[in-house]
């Protein structure tokens, strides 16, 4: 996200890098209702042992019950998806707070999960598996987030390496430390559906996405009961 936002900000100089932007049959792809096979994929490369959200229905569920209701959640996921028909409970999630280590006494020993509805997270997983595969062809090569095959390693060695070589080169270097610890956290939906613009993604897949996250809300865990008040998600990352 961040190599967006600098693109979006050197595109007005002439020899500066263009952003890639979604080729016209990827667009009709996304568009394409979701498929019998991709809800599949889906449940079968899901890690197991995952928490059920409000609706209390885990992915066991789905994967013992797959030819009883198969049809059915063909179905539900396409009116999600295509009919943009997610409720709001659907985008409902129960923060629980979990202790990092068993002497936990400030709020910064605990890690903060959000558990989501089983279909609303299949959507969004299914949404992610029809994007990964374009991925290289959108991003730069320095992105190693979101991109298969690169790791946050490489990026350390890339800057490991890139500094003797300025130092021998004599070449000018800048090196940008940027603190990601909550990020997500703190990314504007506005910027978030700007970069989706900017790369052509379709007014309808947009759309699509803006359902997912409008009237999106969540509510802490406390001593095993949700709080009464729900907190919209203005500024996280589904």
């Amino acid at each position: 996200m961040v190599s967006c936002f600098f693109l979006t900000q050197v595109d007005k100089l002439s020899n500066a890098p263009r952003i890639s932007v979604v080729p016209d049959t990827e667009k009709l792809a996304l568009d394409e209702p979701i498929t019998r096979e991709e809800i599949y994929h889906s449940i079968k490369t899901w890690k197991p042992l995952k928490a059920p959200g409000y609706d209390g229905m885990c992915l066991d569920f789905l994967k013992k019950t797959r030819e009883l209701t198969k049809e059915d959640l063909l179905q539900i996921i396409n009116e999600m998806y295509s009919g943009m028909c997610i409720s709001d409970q659907q985008k409902y999630g129960i923060i629980v707070c979990i202790p990092k280590h068993p002497a936990a006494s400030h709020i910064e020993d605990y890690r903060p999960l959000t558990f989501l509805d089983t279909d609303f997270n299949l959507l969004t997983r299914i949404i992610a598996n029809r994007l990964l595969p374009w991925m290289p062809d959108l991003l730069m090569n320095g992105q190693y987030c979101g991109l298969m095959g690169n790791t946050v390693l490489e990026a350390i060695t890339t800057i490991r390496d890139a500094i003797p070589y300025a130092e021998v080169t004599r070449s000018s270097l800048c090196v940008l430390m940027i603190d990601f610890q909550r990020v997500f956290g703190n990314l504007s939906h506005e910027y978030l559906f700007e970069v989706l613009y900017r790369y052509g993604f379709s007014e309808r897949f947009r759309k699509r996405i803006w359902n997912i996250y409008n009237n999106s809300t969540s509510s802490v865990k406390i001593n095993g009961y949700p709080f009464r008040s729900r907190t919209p998600y203005v500024r996280d990352v589904l």
